[in-house]
Protein backbone atom coordinates (compact mmCIF):
# COMPACT_ATOMS: atom_id res chain seq x y z
CA UNK A 1 0.00 0.00 0.00
CA UNK A 2 1.13 3.49 -0.75
CA UNK A 3 2.05 5.76 2.20
CA UNK A 4 -0.05 9.28 2.03
CA UNK A 5 1.17 12.73 1.51
CA UNK A 6 2.00 14.41 5.02
CA UNK A 7 3.91 14.32 8.21
CA UNK A 8 5.33 10.92 9.33
CA UNK A 9 2.90 10.80 12.39
CA UNK A 10 0.29 11.65 10.00
CA UNK A 11 1.29 8.98 7.90
CA UNK A 12 1.63 6.28 10.71
CA UNK A 13 -1.71 7.55 11.63
CA UNK A 14 -3.17 7.13 8.58
CA UNK A 15 -1.93 3.75 7.53
CA UNK A 16 -2.96 2.37 11.15
CA UNK A 17 -6.28 3.68 10.68
CA UNK A 18 -6.59 1.71 7.06
CA UNK A 19 -5.61 -1.21 8.84
CA UNK A 20 -8.41 -0.87 11.75
CA UNK A 21 -11.85 -0.41 10.34
CA UNK A 22 -14.30 1.21 12.72
CA UNK A 23 -16.86 -1.85 14.07
CA UNK A 24 -20.20 -1.35 12.39
CA UNK A 25 -22.88 -1.01 15.93
CA UNK A 26 -25.83 -3.04 15.39
CA UNK A 27 -28.56 -2.67 18.16
CA UNK A 28 -31.03 -5.97 18.94
CA UNK A 29 -34.17 -4.06 16.93
CA UNK A 30 -36.87 -6.39 19.10
CA UNK A 31 -35.25 -4.19 22.09
CA UNK A 32 -36.03 -1.21 20.68
CA UNK A 33 -39.34 1.19 21.23
CA UNK A 34 -40.70 2.99 18.29
CA UNK A 35 -39.28 6.23 19.11
CA UNK A 36 -35.60 4.29 19.08
CA UNK A 37 -36.63 2.75 16.00
CA UNK A 38 -37.15 5.72 14.25
CA UNK A 39 -33.74 7.36 15.76
CA UNK A 40 -31.57 3.88 15.04
CA UNK A 41 -32.64 4.07 11.39
CA UNK A 42 -32.04 7.68 11.07
CA UNK A 43 -28.26 7.14 12.36
CA UNK A 44 -28.08 4.70 9.87
CA UNK A 45 -28.60 6.59 6.82
CA UNK A 46 -26.60 9.44 7.98
CA UNK A 47 -23.81 6.90 8.19
CA UNK A 48 -24.67 5.76 4.46
CA UNK A 49 -24.70 9.18 3.34
CA UNK A 50 -21.34 9.34 4.81
CA UNK A 51 -19.91 6.45 3.75
CA UNK A 52 -21.49 7.16 0.09
CA UNK A 53 -19.77 10.46 0.57
CA UNK A 54 -16.24 8.60 1.13
CA UNK A 55 -16.84 6.28 -1.23
CA UNK A 56 -17.00 9.30 -3.87
CA UNK A 57 -13.99 10.82 -2.76
CA UNK A 58 -11.65 8.12 -3.00
CA UNK A 59 -13.51 7.39 -6.73
CA UNK A 60 -12.15 10.91 -7.32
CA UNK A 61 -9.17 10.27 -5.61
CA UNK A 62 -7.98 7.52 -7.99
CA UNK A 63 -9.34 9.32 -10.69
CA UNK A 64 -6.62 12.01 -9.97
CA UNK A 65 -3.69 8.93 -9.57
CA UNK A 66 -4.99 8.02 -13.26
CA UNK A 67 -4.78 10.80 -15.61
CA UNK A 68 -5.49 9.42 -19.11
CA UNK A 69 -1.68 10.68 -20.46
CA UNK A 70 -0.73 7.54 -18.61
CA UNK A 71 -3.18 5.16 -19.96
CA UNK A 72 -1.78 2.50 -22.43
CA UNK A 73 -1.02 3.24 -26.69
CA UNK A 74 -3.82 2.70 -28.97
CA UNK A 75 -3.83 -0.89 -29.93
CA UNK A 76 -2.13 -2.19 -27.06
CA UNK A 77 -3.41 -4.05 -23.95
CA UNK A 78 -5.56 -2.04 -21.48
CA UNK A 79 -5.58 0.29 -24.12
CA UNK A 80 -9.29 2.60 -23.76
CA UNK A 81 -11.87 1.19 -26.42
CA UNK A 82 -13.10 2.76 -29.47
CA UNK A 83 -16.57 2.62 -28.96
CA UNK A 84 -16.65 4.50 -24.89
CA UNK A 85 -15.52 7.92 -24.43
CA UNK A 86 -15.29 9.78 -21.36
CA UNK A 87 -17.98 12.73 -20.42
CA UNK A 88 -16.67 15.37 -22.09
CA UNK A 89 -16.69 17.02 -18.90
CA UNK A 90 -14.06 15.64 -17.41
CA UNK A 91 -11.07 16.25 -19.99
CA UNK A 92 -8.26 14.62 -18.77
CA UNK A 93 -9.62 11.38 -16.59
CA UNK A 94 -8.90 8.50 -17.87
Amino acid sequence: MEEVAGSLVERALAGWLVERPAPFRRLPVALLSREQKAAELQRLQALKARTAAYEAELILGLADDSPDDDDPAPGTPGARARSWKPDPELPGVS
